[in-house]
């Protein structure tokens, strides 16, 4: 159902706009100066099928993931701490909880008994949520030593139980630097106790849980009983390849990527000291690795996206002081070349976030929240150019490597940082696309594609 603001709101903000527009030219005898092309790219308005209000206390919807009926959708709700699920149709609300840790990623199991998540490690989930002492920590003191361990978290939609800390055995610490530690705004480096969780996911019958961890090693449990079944020792390539790839700073970027079946892990690797770091598409079937082809791979940021049919995978990279989207099509080697898709200096510099990036299950379509898009600077007397910018949905058919529509989406944008933003994610059936940031918005896929009259 859609909540469309109030008329009278609507018309406040824009006469405040206006007004600020306008004492800033009247104070800096100054025009707008045009800084990219984005004014030549139109966007479009676009009717969509439901709608939320706001999230609460000024937060952001983020996570949206869908069970595999693609009936219920489940999301992290930031303003209210609360982990939402909702039914998919109308957004109506049907079971709520307010997980441990701060959410990084959530999944359904296959029968949707179980919601899965992967939670931040403590330091970045208690600097998020703006928890711990505020005085200065002698750095010999416990509290000096980091918790950078990651854990999984389950919730039993049946029964309401969960299992809060699913974590890695493998666990390394290092030893603080010396001097003083600023607990919430550090000023020395602190010790770390490092471990990271790359991915899990539960088993096709969902009788076990298993999680993949930095040093290779897969552990599962029983889900009757947590009960630990095995450890999985790491294929044979692991510690070769992931020779400079440490536990600190796997804990400290993004997780690893899986396909829905299990059989393809995306392992984003360090294979030099400095530098960005190479995405290698793990068979687990064949227990064989292979990086990732073409000159982007060598600058990829930590943002990708793999197809449900596992034929297809789109990564962002670094290019032209931007991003440049690529997609590889996996059965071939080789990469699709898509319109529209470089976002450097002419094309505003905008924001592209790991979760504003989705690949449709059926592998045919590329979305991508495309954030914070400069369109002109504002000269003034303080001679700090202040900005106009705006925030697109951008949507391709990657069957016909033909962009589809780009529709505004400043209203949900929250901000563009590393932690905030706007989310993206395909419905099982590929029909919708659910965007998450102020608000929950789904869009019918008929509707994007369909061209105006």
């Amino acid at each position: 159902m859609e909540h469309p603001e109030p008329q009278a709101d609507m018309h406040y903000r824009c006469w405040v706009t206006a007004l600020l527009i306008g004492v800033t030219f009247a104070i800096s005898g100054c025009i707008p100066v045009p800084v990219s092309t984005v004014p030549l790219h139109p966007h479009e308005e676009r009717p969509v099928a439901v709608e939320s209000v706001p999230a609460e206390n000024f937060g952001l919807f983020s996570l949206p993931a869908f069970d595999n009926s693609g009936t219920l959708l489940a999301v992290y709700d930031s303003g209210s701490n609360l982990i939402q699920i909702l039914r998919s149709a109308d957004l109506t609300p049907v079971q709520s909880l307010k997980p441990t840790r701060r959410p990084r990623r959530l999944s359904f199991s296959p029968g949707g008994q179980f919601l899965a998540i992967e939670a931040y490690q403590g330091w970045i989930d208690n600097y998020l949520n703006k928890r711990g002492p505020s005085e200065h920590v002698d750095i010999d003191s416990p509290e000096a030593i980091r918790d950078n361990i990651q854990r999984a978290e389950v919730w039993n939609l049946r029964t309401g139980q969960t299992i809060p800390d699913l974590s890695c055995d493998a666990v390394v610490t290092s030893a603080p630097e010396g001097g003083w530690l600023w607990a919430r705004r550090w000023a020395v480096t602190p010790g770390y106790r490092s471990s990271a969780l790359l991915e899990a996911h539960f088993s096709a019958d969902e009788m076990e849980f298993s999680v993949l961890c930095w040093d290779g090693v897969q552990q599962r449990w029983d889900s009757r009983t947590w009960q630990r079944l095995e450890n999985i020792p790491p294929p044979p390539f692991w510690d070769t390849l992931m020779g400079l790839t440490t536990a600190k700073w796997l804990a400290e970027s993004d997780p690893a990527s899986r396909s829905i079946d299990g059989r393809i892990t995306l392992l984003r690797v360090r294979e030099k000291s400095f530098g960005f770091p190479t995405i290698y598409i793990w068979d687990r079937y064949t227990g064989q690795a292979r990086k990732l082809p073409g000159e982007c791979a060598s600058r990829l940021q930590p943002i990708n996206a793999l197809s449900l049919d596992r034929n297809r995978i789109v990564a962002v990279c670094n290019k032209d002081l931007g991003h440049a989207v690529r997609v590889w099509d996996l059965g071939s080697g080789e990469e699709l070349r898509i319109e529209d898709a470089e976002f450097g200096f002419i094309a505003g510099i905008p924001t592209i976030r790991g979760e504003g990036v989705a690949l449709s299950p059926d592998g045919r379509y590329l979305a991508v929240a495309v954030l914070g898009q400069m369109e002109y600077l504002l000269p003034n007397v303080l001679l700090a150019p202040a900005g106009i910018s705006r925030s697109d949905l951008r949507l391709w058919n990657l069957d016909d490597r033909k962009e589809l529509v780009t529709v505004p989406i400043d209203e949900l944008d929250g901000g563009t940082s590393y932690f905030m933003g706007v989310d993206l994610t395909f419905s099982p059936d590929s029909k919708t696309l659910t965007v998450a940031g102020r608000k929950l918005r789904i869009y019918q896929m008929k509707d994007l594609e369909a061209r105006p009259q």
